[in-house]
């Protein structure tokens, strides 16, 4: 096995990644909502205000993605749009009462996952775990930012 064959991190994080929504479609079935909108309310929820340009930017996802997330948010009563008061053209995302009501529920789920994610590991393999999941999505973050992915 040459050192292309012996690990492949891409498609772990696949495996990861596509668990990770099917556990989410089936949790968030009863809400209305899909795997999808997760990130775009869990955003919504930190940074009210934000426009769908916004979102797309602090997502790094395509602006045609956010709109269907949007729109799917919008239908379940998760989130309003209101004009911007200075600039008529963009509509900025808020929480509604039901999101509020349902974000702890929300939250716990996102937070199950990860404990099952992490079960049978001790604590400082979790830390270690998540620190590194953590520096290698900022390092993607910024290189996507500078244009340099997939080079």
């Amino acid at each position: 096995m040459n050192k292309y064959e012996e690990f492949s991190i891409g498609r772990n994080i696949s495996i990861i990644y596509r668990s990770m929504n099917a556990y989410f479609m089936r949790k968030f079935a009863e809400y209305g909502i899909g795997s999808g909108q997760i990130p775009i309310l869990m955003l919504v929820n930190e940074k009210e205000g934000l426009s769908q340009d916004d979102v797309a930017e602090e997502l790094l996802i395509d602006k045609s993605c956010v709109s269907r997330g949007v729109e799917r948010l919008l239908r379940s009563g998760y989130i309003r749009k209101e004009t911007d008061p200075v600039d008529g053209r963009i509509q900025r995302l808020f929480f509604t009462p039901l999101a509020a009501e349902r974000m702890p529920s929300i939250k716990k789920v996102l937070f199950n996952f990860t404990e099952l994610l992490l079960e049978g590991e001790d604590r400082r393999s979790s830390a270690n775990i998540k620190q590194v999941i953590g520096e290698l999505s900022r390092k993607m973050v910024t290189l996507e930012k500078k244009g340099k992915r997939g080079e």
